[in-house]
């Protein structure tokens, strides 16, 4: 344990060195608190948080869940380390493409993410999940959406998608 902890390799196996520092992001071009289109929900759900958080966590199976398109995701290296992580998906009948910006993750409890788009009807999305627990056993669920559209048409159907069927299909998808 000593080597271990000294990073001495042992038996030909050397001990993992601390993390690499991750790249400086660069700083959100818009501003959350200058979105018009919003999707708050609360829903109280008969479940613990520990139980519903493998389903929570795993957006990959929830928007496959909620019946949104497929995502398809490309990493390209950047500049100084790391890699640019840019997402596609269509919906409105359009092309949507943005930069992930990384997951805040907080295992257990929540996870939310800010996009920036660069086709499509929205500028910027910020989506956040976070799952309390209650005394009676019960879980509030709470889930924030906030997004920034670029001119009328995408105003209109952000707001059709955003303010008016994503709460319909997620407490549809929630309840399950």
């Amino acid at each position: 344990l000593r080597a271990i902890r000294e990073g001495r390799p042992i038996g030909g196996v050397v001990a993992p060195g601390p993390a690499p520092a991750r790249p400086p992001q660069p700083p959100p071009r818009y501003d959350r608190e200058k979105a018009t289109v919003y999707c708050d929900l609360v829903l109280d759900l008969a479940a613990s948080a520990e139980s519903l958080w493998p389903h929570v966590a795993n957006t990959d199976r929830f928007t496959k869940a909620a019946g949104l398109a497929a995502i398809a995701f490309s990493d390209e290296p950047a500049d100084g380390g790391g890699a640019s992580t840019t997402g596609t998906f269509r919906a409105f009948g359009l092309n949507l493409v943005w930069t992930e910006h990384p997951f805040e993750w907080v295992q257990g409890r929540e996870h939310g993410v800010y996009r920036e788009y660069s086709a499509g009807p929205l500028r910027a999305l910020w989506n956040r999940v976070r799952l309390v627990p209650r005394e009676d056993g019960w879980t509030r669920l709470l889930l924030v959406v906030r997004a920034i559209t670029g001119g009328v048409i995408g105003k209109v159907a952000a707001m059709m998608e955003l303010e008016r069927k994503l709460p319909r299909r997620m407490t549809e998808v929630y309840r399950r």
